[in-house]
């Protein structure tokens, strides 16, 4: 299940005092790795709720649990 407002409520959450764990369901809809000199492979994701789209920058660190979920 998408949410419509997935989106903007991640927006909201970035400015809320506390935060806590919240689960938001979207959409993948474009999905590039940066061609980086280091091994370390880094990628930016753009993501729709339906209504609204956002792109994502994949932490580094985390990449390899990212790779999993592909």
């Amino acid at each position: 299940m998408i949410m419509s407002d997935a989106i903007q409520c991640m927006y909201s959450a970035h400015t809320a005092a506390a935060v806590e764990p919240i689960s938001y369901y979207v959409q993948v809809i474009s999905l590039e790795e940066i061609p980086l000199l280091s091994l370390i492979k880094n990628y930016i994701l753009t993501i729709s709720d339906g209504v609204h789209c956002m792109d994502c920058f994949v932490v580094p660190m985390l990449s390899h649990l990212f790779l999993m979920a592909l």
